[in-house]
């Protein structure tokens, strides 16, 4: 998904901004929606930009409340998980509508629509809250299944043209033999790899 997105950035012109929902999480009441909404003032000061908010199910109401109290137990400011759940997915859905609206007054002037495009990746659609997905906001679905054998081919390939090989490694082979990889299982392949190779 983050490849496609990627090449979706690059062949739109677009400048792009990745993360990971989970990185925007704080223990501190108040530092998680700060960070996001630095997030998006980037975004903004990088127009035309593609904002792609990975791991999308981080933001749901059901599952922040849990990435919180981790956050506590590991250490780091106080307040309740619950209260920083809430305000993290309110600043969200603000900054979701503050861009819509953007790109409301950008066409209505006669633009393309806004200079600030979003979209979000999960492993878990059934997870999302679906406040996220209501009209405006992030409303169009798109199932990305796993690579087929040449996609996994040519990303492999892509790869270990990058990575000094003791030998030549068959990237057909390599692709035959990796059903229902993801393209991030294919890249963490390649890197474990090239670990093992230097324990050696």
């Amino acid at each position: 998904k983050t490849m496609l997105v990627r090449a979706l950035a690059a062949e739109s012109r677009l400048n792009l901004l990745a993360v990971p929902i989970p990185q925007l999480i704080r223990p501190a009441v108040g530092a998680s929606e700060r960070a996001l909404a630095a997030l998006f003032e980037h975004a903004r000061a990088h127009r035309p930009c593609l904002v792609f908010l990975d791991e999308l199910q981080a933001a749901s109401a059901l599952l922040l409340p849990a990435l919180s109290a981790l956050l506590r137990r590991g250490g780091g400011g106080g307040g309740g998980g619950g209260q920083v759940s809430r305000l993290l997915l309110s600043q969200l859905l603000l900054e979701m509508d503050a861009v819509q609206a953007e790109a409301d007054a950008d066409a209505a002037a006669g633009g393309l629509g806004g200079a600030v495009v979003l979209a979000g990746a999960t492993n878990t659609p059934a997870a999302l809250d679906e406040a996220l997905l209501r009209p405006g906001r992030l409303e169009h679905l798109f199932f990305v299944p796993p690579p087929g054998r040449r996609a996994r081919r040519d990303i492999l390939a892509r790869q270990l043209r990058r990575m000094p090989l003791a030998e030549p490694i068959d990237a057909e082979s390599l692709a035959a033999a990796t059903p229902r990889f993801t393209g991030a299982d294919l890249l963490s392949l390649c890197q474990k790899a090239a670990l093992g190779a230097l324990r050696r």
